[in-house]
């Protein structure tokens, strides 16, 4: 509960502190997300995008929402052919830029929602090999750094979607003012 008083005061901070005209901006990007941890016993590098829409509260803090969407491709496991495994997220974000200069590098912390599709292969009564896909509905959190340049940003974001599946997501995006 305390942690709930503290972002609405940051927030309230973060909305009268500047005198600067509040607006909206659209970003899209799309990288490469790479598994981490279990997750990597039976997934390889694989594909992400994203598409974000955040207010600017100040030069430097930004809230919004993320709809984000990544594929990792299947491990070959003897003859199984597996699908890949998908995730689509729908999260809540916010992000501090450090200086208002040309590079202005930024942090961003993530919650939300994650549906994933796992697919992995498992060894039944007999040494036979099997496949199973399992849909899973979680919560997760994040966070991510980078940097940005005008409309165009890079950043790394680390994903944590259960205790057991993580992955890393490197983007490139851009970023068009409303």
């Amino acid at each position: 509960m305390k942690n709930i008083f503290v972002i609405v005061a940051l927030l309230a901070i973060a909305i009268t502190g500047s005198a600067q005209e509040k607006y909206w901006n659209i970003g899209i990007g799309g990288g490469a997300a790479f598994p981490v941890g279990d997750a990597a016993d039976y997934t390889k590098m694989g594909v992400g995008a994203c598409l974000t829409g955040m207010f600017c509260f100040s030069k430097k803090f930004r809230g919004g929402v993320e709809f984000g969407y990544a594929s990792l491709r299947a491990k070959t496991w003897g003859t199984l052919d597996l699908d890949n495994t998908s995730i689509r997220a729908l999260l809540l974000k916010g992000d501090f830029t450090f200086t208002e200069q040309r590079l202005r590098p930024y942090v961003a912390l993530f919650l939300g929602f994650y549906s994933t599709r796992v697919c992995k292969s498992l060894r039944v009564n007999g040494g036979e090999e099997t496949s199973t896909c399992i849909i899973n509905n979680n919560y997760g959190y994040g966070v991510e750094a980078g940097v940005r340049r005008g409309c165009l940003s890079v950043g790394v974001a680390y994903n944590v979607v259960a205790v057991d599946f993580k992955y890393v997501l490197v983007s490139l995006g851009y970023t068009f003012v409303l």
